[in-house]
């Protein structure tokens, strides 16, 4: 009884020690919080979201009535729900409700339901998936490249036996199969073969691998903690070495491996891994240096084969790089400041994934949970946004329509005013970084890639970024110009290819009955009444890829204190927008043309590109067949279709580009095969992508100096997984030997020479990344009962871990 007593009065002294303890963060989160509230907002105006409401006509009004369905999921008193989305075209949705296991719910629960009209109606199936409990982290599992592939994993309680529950027809029927351990994580379909699936065990974090769609399973290998597919179905890992503790061991002790025969054989490609990652046709592994426990960014453009030096910054043990976008010829790459300051140096690849250069400094990138407002625009080529922070500690919105080639402030709407006695009044689009602080802004800023043009997204008008007076702004031109469209925040939507827009209020205690819709593009909106009993609105729902015409509204209503109800009210426009769009319906129009500038001529990137877009005027549906049609012609290249060079930057505001060690006169260097070599430049670089042809030209070129690189980290295996330890350690100590001989030849001066900034850190560090891997999740949607954050990714694959 003496020794309960001490452990309970033991507890209740580390909580009190905690509570009272500072959160690492929260004085930084506390200050922005309060920046964010009291920026200068624009001067009060009248508002031109209140202008644009049109009244409902009777026509409309019918026509919308005959196609609202509404349908509630009686006796469920489940806490979170999922849809997931499946196959293409096909009006499929599943819908899984799950109550988790926990002291307070006792025993879990969950429900499965499926409609066959774009969630106009469902039928409960729960009685196909074998056992009596889906954990809501595990949810429903689509395969990206079959979307008819479905995957439930489920379980007993007493004894504890997990299931494999697999769909190949949508849903419509289930087969259950026993699996041979517990689930860590969900599974990973391969990219191409749909029966061919990864697990995560929890036991000695075992990787294992069916190959025909759950009825067998083959260990591949004990003691994984990172995994992934590449694009054409290769398998990387990394693995403890020691093979002896189901724990992480010590960062950056990791050994790399991969396989291309499904895991039958696997060879070492790398070791002193701290994590790794892929990004378009790039692998990237943040290696260890043991001397100092620094750690360097090695980019592969083999599958592993051969290993260069991305030339970024190293970092130390409490700091981290981000991979925030990737593609076949760019990557960008953020590294982060010293200190707790929540912000950093957004880096841009070449074409080689190698030589990065400065895109933008004091790049925000919060550490509390990982917030950066970074986001690539897809209805227009080129265009990026992002979020900096400014030198007295306050945050404004910047946007790139070059691929990060140039930032700039964002033009506020022409019909707002600034406040009096602000400088710099502006745009400020809210995205990560605002949700983590503020609940009512719910939906980072939204383009589709066939809605050319349209972005919808929370902003501010003020000298600073704010999180009071949020109103939703719509452009029509990728960016450059701006209206307010509606007050408040909301949630919304892009429908039919971008020929329809819709929008509810957000909060999570505000009851709603309405919704919003637009036909030309966000100039004028009607309001509907979409249900006769008010409902709190988790958020909008419609199928991935913009095409469809319906529209699931979310939410709940609580029949009392404890109880709720979970509805969903689903709108067809088909007959609103019945007629479908002609030739006469569309217009061409010239991208990037109202850049500011008299002697501007629309050319970005080295193109002139013309599309053919939906009249506003025209009342029709593109349909699901709509293509984009567009045209190109090169230009000649100027200074605007070139980004600074390795080692320079472009002041805010400047068009030079300036050296970054203005004390240092010598010529940057990288590392390159092992090799030192010069870059002769003028600071310029034609940016990635770039399609101009002739004009203005800036020179660049490499020249070897014959001489090793002083921090080539990474020891590159030729031999396969199978070669002996004692023979590698002699290699090891015969390479340290060497580079401790270098480093004192050469000097404290090429050691700066080589790594050209000082080390950066910060309070969370492994390498992250945002890729390919996102189109696994985009039939996927969570929907949590607080409604704080509706439509969340459930995949942990966006950021490495």
């Amino acid at each position: 009884m003496a020794q309960v007593v001490f452990l309970l009065l033991l507890v209740l002294v580390l909580l009190v020690a905690a509570s009272a303890a500072p959160e690492p963060g929260r004085a930084w989160r506390r200050f922005h919080a309060a920046r964010l509230g009291r920026s200068a907002a624009a001067s009060p105006t009248p508002s031109a979201a209140s202008a644009n409401r049109t009244l409902l006509p009777t026509q409309m009004l019918e026509q919308l009535r005959r196609n609202t369905h509404k349908f509630e999921f009686e006796n469920n008193l489940s806490k979170s729900v999922t849809l997931a989305w499946v196959g293409d075209g096909t009006g499929v949705v599943l819908v899984l409700t799950t109550l988790d296991f926990s002291v307070l719910n006792g025993p879990g629960d969950f429900s499965l339901y499926r409609s066959e009209n774009y969630g106009k109606n469902f039928t409960e199936i729960t009685g196909l998936i074998s056992g009596n409990n889906v954990e809501s982290e595990l949810g429903i599992l689509v395969d990206p490249g079959n979307a008819n592939r479905v995957v439930i994993l489920s379980s007993t309680m007493m004894p504890m036996i997990w299931f494999f529950v697999g769909s190949k027809d949508g849903g419509r029927n289930f087969v259950s199969h026993t699996l041979p351990f517990q689930p860590l994580a969900q599974m990973q379909f391969h990219p191409t073969l749909p029966d061919v699936l990864l697990a995560h065990s929890v036991a000695d974090y075992s990787l294992y691998i069916t190959t025909d769609f759950g009825i067998s399973w083959r260990l591949l290998h004990q003691f994984v903690f990172m995994y992934k597919w590449s694009s054409n179905g290769t398998l990387f890992i990394t693995t403890n070495p020691l093979m002896s503790d189901v724990f992480r061991p010590p960062l950056g002790k990791f050994l790399m491996k991969r396989s291309t025969d499904l895991g039958l054989t696997f060879t070492t490609v790398a070791q002193n891994v701290y994590s790794f990652g892929l990004g378009g046709p790039f692998l990237y592994a943040s290696i260890v240096f043991s001397a100092n426990m620094t750690r360097v960014v090695h980019v592969s453009s083999d599958q592993g084969n051969s290993w260069n030096i991305a030339q970024v910054p190293p970092v130390k043990e409490d700091q981290f790089y981000s991979i925030l976008a990737a593609t076949q010829d760019m990557i960008f790459m953020h590294v982060d400041e010293s200190g707790d300051s929540g912000h950093g140096t957004l880096y841009a690849s070449d074409d080689r994934g190698l030589v990065f250069s400065v895109s933008l400094q004091r790049h925000l990138y919060n550490n509390q949970g990982v917030v950066t407002d970074f986001t690539n625009v897809t209805s227009l080529r080129g265009v990026l946004l992002t979020s900096q922070i400014n030198e007295d500690g306050t945050v404004r919105s910047l946007i790139s329509f070059d691929r990060g080639g140039e930032w700039r402030p964002i033009q506020k709407p022409a019909s707002s005013r600034c406040a009096s006695g602000s400088e710099q009044c502006s745009l400020h689009i809210l995205g990560n970084y605002a949700m983590s602080l503020d609940s009512t802004v719910l939906q980072v800023p939204l383009s589709e890639p066939n809605a050319v043009g349209i972005v919808i997204a929370h902003g501010t008008v003020a000298d600073a970024m704010a999180v009071e007076d949020v109103d939703v702004y719509v452009s029509d031109d990728g960016g450059y110009t701006w209206t307010q469209v509606l007050e408040g925040p909301h949630h919304y939507a892009v429908l039919d290819s971008g020929g329809l827009l819709v929008a509810v209020p957000s909060g999570a205690v505000l009851m709603q009955d309405t919704i919003k819709f637009s036909t030309d593009e966000g100039q004028t909106w009607y309001e509907y009444t979409f249900t006769a009993q008010k409902m709190v609105v988790s958020g909008l729902a419609s199928e991935p890829g913009a095409k469809s015409m319906n529209v699931s509204v979310w939410g709940y209503r609580m029949l009392s204190y404890a109880e709720h109800v979970w509805v969903v009210v689903t709108i067809d426009f088909q007959e609103l927008l019945s007629r479908d769009c002609e030739d006469s319906d569309y217009l061409q129009w010239k991208a990037h043309e109202r850049a500011p500038g008299d002697t501007w001529d629309g050319c970005v990137l080295g193109l002139h590109e013309t599309f053919y877009r939906l009249r506003k005027a025209s009342l029709c549906r593109n349909g699901r067949d709509y293509e984009v049609t567009a045209s190109s012609v090169a230009c000649p290249c100027t200074s605007d279709d070139y980004m600074c060079d390795y080692g320079f930057y472009r002041p805010d505001g400047k068009d030079d580009c300036v050296a970054e060690d203005k004390a240092d006169r010598t010529l940057p260097h990288i590392c390159l095969s092992g090799e030192v070599e010069e870059i002769k430049t003028q600071g310029f670089r034609k940016i990635p992508g770039d399609r101009c042809v002739g004009g203005v030209e800036h020179t660049r070129q490499l020249i070897t100096i014959n001489k090793t690189c002083t921090y080539s980290l990474l020891r590159t295996l030729v031999a396969p997984a199978t070669a002996q330890m004692s023979t590698h350690t002699g290699i090891v100590l015969a390479m340290t030997t060497i580079l401790s001989l270098v480093l004192l030849l050469s000097g404290l001066l090429l050691w700066r020479r080589m790594c050209k900034r000082s080390p950066y850190v910060f309070k969370y560090s492994e390498l992250k990344q945002n890729e390919e891997e996102t189109e696994q999740d985009e039939h996927l949607l969570s929907v949590d009962v607080a409604a704080k954050s509706l439509y969340r990714d459930d995949s942990d694959e966006e950021i490495l871990e």
